[in-house]
């Protein structure tokens, strides 16, 4: 008898752990200035992250997210490197559910830019700037 317990407990694992597999993988990213205190006018934080798809994985463009967490002081969260391209896209192969195939352009990485500013306001001379931003977005496999 408890063999064949463990025989249904070995196969109900592989079962949850194969429903495990198939949900899609999300991919979160913090992106912080930190805090700082304006010393001059026009002083400014910028960081910059990156937001990869793991490997054999590519990004949901609907389920992209990249979203003020916290600021104070002027600032804002955005999809930029200042210069190139926000989004690096790759061309692959996609299963439809019919079981036909097609390439398709989709995004693999996200660049992101946390900014903080102190503005030219004289006014703002001694005060706290910061932002704070999360990324999230839905990964799917493709062949």
């Amino acid at each position: 008898m408890l063999q064949r317990k463990s025989v249904v407990l070995i196969a109900m694992c592989a079962v949850v752990g194969i429903a495990l597999a198939q949900k899609p993988y999300t991919v979160t990213k913090t992106v912080d200035t930190g805090s700082h205190t304006c010393t001059k006018i026009g002083q400014e934080v910028k960081k910059y992250e990156t937001a990869e798809a793991p490997p054999d994985r590519f990004f949901v463009e609907s389920t992209v997210q990249f979203r003020e967490k916290s600021r104070f002081g002027a600032g804002n969260c955005s999809f930029t490197n200042d210069g190139g391209a926000s989004v690096e896209k790759k061309t692959v192969t996609l299963r439809l559910q019919n079981g036909q195939t097609v390439r398709a352009d989709v995004p693999v990485k996200y660049h992101l830019r946390a900014f903080a500013d102190c503005t030219n306001d004289p006014g703002r001379l001694a005060s706290r700037i910061g932002t704070e931003c999360i990324f999230s977005g839905e990964t799917d496999r493709y062949e």
